[in-house]
């Protein structure tokens, strides 16, 4: 038997720790930690592992503080149902319309873009996060905005060439 202490998939939280666990990592009956069974393992020492020992949404002291300073002026209370947009730099996929199936028919191509939706919508992978107002490169995070055109606004398209954005 396996002394080296090891931590297991079903032990983390995080998508791409997980994954990387399940690619990298050694099949195991039980884990010692969750005790769930079957599944894939890394051991502690490994450099994936170590990671979760830092906590990248830790903010700095002098964010801390300033925000401390303003909490009265942006403090709110949301109802339940309260509805925030979120926009996302990208598509899912380029599709071909074939315009046959038009009114008058042609034959013609059209291009359309799949946005992101849905899950795909959430929080980038962290390989390629990028560094924001709150995270550092590589540590993603949810943003959120009151409304669309806010939320559109936030990714500074006039600087971003492709004008490709999905949103919800």
């Amino acid at each position: 038997m396996d002394d080296e202490f090891k931590i297991c998939e079903h032990c983390l939280a995080e998508n791409e720790l997980r994954d990387e666990v399940c690619l990298r990592g050694t099949t195991i009956e039980k884990c010692l930690i969750c005790q769930s069974t079957g599944g894939h393992a890394l051991p502690v020492c490994d450099p994936i592992v170590s990671r979760l020992q830092i906590n990248y949404f830790d903010l700095e002291s002098d964010v801390v503080g300033l925000i401390d300073s303003v909490r009265n002026d942006i403090t709110t209370e949301l109802t339940v149902g309260s509805k925030f947009s979120r926009a996302r730099i990208g598509v899912k996929d380029r599709l071909i319309f074939t315009s046959k199936y038009s009114d008058p028919p042609s034959s013609r191509k059209i291009y359309q873009y799949l946005p992101f939706s849905q899950k795909d919508i959430d929080r980038p992978l962290i390989q390629i996060a990028t560094e924001g107002r709150l995270n550092r490169d590589r540590v993603s995070i949810l943003y959120l905005a009151s409304d669309k055109d806010t939320a559109v606004a936030e990714l500074r398209p006039a600087s971003r060439p492709s004008g490709l954005y999905s949103r919800i």
